[in-house]
């Protein structure tokens, strides 16, 4: 490669000549790729509070570069190409768009699931090991809301940034809603001994900016109620009894901005979330498990023991000892209709409110 091909900088040493340094391009598109994951803040408009995985897979298309979800559940897709190869502008587009339309409509599970097969830990543990005071359930909410919407950053990681990109970024900036971004980060490498250069310069983010602000409005607490009622006046009264018995004890309730309500009860200290209610086609109660990491294993245990006892809800919690606690089993409203059983649930909530009280 001549010099002419290199990033544009040239190093001296002391006094020496200037002189463009030992290496003036990646060894392969992997090295790119690796320099993103571990240090995902060098996309354009993510900070230091991201975390990202390589190679995610996507079902039925492949899998993406680079991956990075920041702590307010913002998702980021990028594809990695140098100039060198000769389909560098089209092929890194479709396959970006490719991986971003087979993870529309993808669940938080799914997401995480496939985040797990690229990492040692799932994703919400990944995000509060950057970001301790995370909010897991409003990470949750809103990584659920991202895929359900689509709504994805697209960044196009090359070596070169040519006018033909260019073009093609401005294109779909204007012909793509507020909830899809696509941007192209250039990233000039160079290196000299144990000394390396990047040289970063970003196209398409002023775009970006200029379209509308995605709607952030929430649900409330009278949605939730509202849609389990719908489906069954009876669900409807089974919600508005949980919420409204737990209503004192929590110390906010955390509404949804997904496609439908969702709401979940928070405590502040420790911060964790003992339960959420979705309000689906089926309306469900979801028993935090994962969020109950916090009052500890012993809360944990106690109330696994306590949903264990009762007939009908036993079968909703299997395996969660197994999985090392790390789920968040759904139990359907229809299964509480009985007062009794819903007075059984309700008082094995109420363990991790008084634990938390007692710490």
């Amino acid at each position: 490669m001549s010099q002419n091909d290199g990033p544009g900088i040239l190093l001296r040493h002391g006094e020496g000549p200037w002189r463009a340094p030992d290496v003036v391009h990646y060894l392969d598109e992997a090295h790119l790729q690796a320099l993103l994951v571990a240090q995902p803040s060098l996309l354009p408009e993510v900070d230091e509070f991201t975390v990202a995985v390589s190679e995610l897979h996507v079902p039925e298309t492949g899998s993406v570069d680079v991956v990075a979800v920041s702590a307010d559940g913002d998702i980021t897709l990028c594809e990695c190409k140098l100039a060198k190869n000769s389909e560098i502008r089209r092929t890194i587009v479709g396959q970006v768009l490719a991986y971003a339309s087979g993870l529309e409509g993808a669940t938080f599970e799914e997401f995480d699931r496939a985040w797990r097969q690229r990492s040692d830990v799932g994703l919400a543990e990944s995000a509060a090991s950057t970001s301790p005071d995370l909010n897991e359930a409003e990470f949750l909410d809103a990584v659920a809301s991202n895929l359900q919407k689509g709504a994805f950053r697209l960044v196009l990681a090359v070596d070169r940034i040519d006018r033909e990109l260019q073009r093609i970024v401005e294109y779909l900036s204007r012909h793509t809603t507020s909830d899809t971004t696509v941007v192209a980060l250039e990233m000039r490498y160079a290196a000299e001994g144990e000394v390396e250069v990047m040289v970063p310069r970003v196209y398409g983010v002023e775009l970006a900016r200029q379209k509308r602000p995605r709607d952030t409005n929430r649900w409330t607490k009278d949605d939730v109620i509202e849609r389990a009622t719908q489906v069954d006046p009876e669900h409807g009264a089974v919600v508005t009894r949980i919420l409204n018995h737990f209503g004192p004890r929590v110390d906010r309730y955390y509404l949804g901005r997904g496609n439908d309500p969702s709401i979940t009860a928070i405590i502040e200290d420790p911060k964790s979330q003992p339960f959420s209610i979705w309000g689906a086609k089926t309306v469900t109660i979801s028993v935090n498990f994962e969020y109950l990491v916090r009052l500890g294993r012993d809360v944990q245990n106690a109330l696994l023991e306590r949903l264990r006892g009762i007939d009908v809800l036993a079968p909703h919690v299997v395996g969660v000892a197994e999985a090392d606690y790390r789920k968040r089993p759904g139990i359907p409203i229809a299964d509480l209709t009985d007062p009794g059983v819903l007075d059984q649930l309700i008082s094995a909530l109420e363990i991790p409110f008084d634990m938390a009280e007692a710490q």
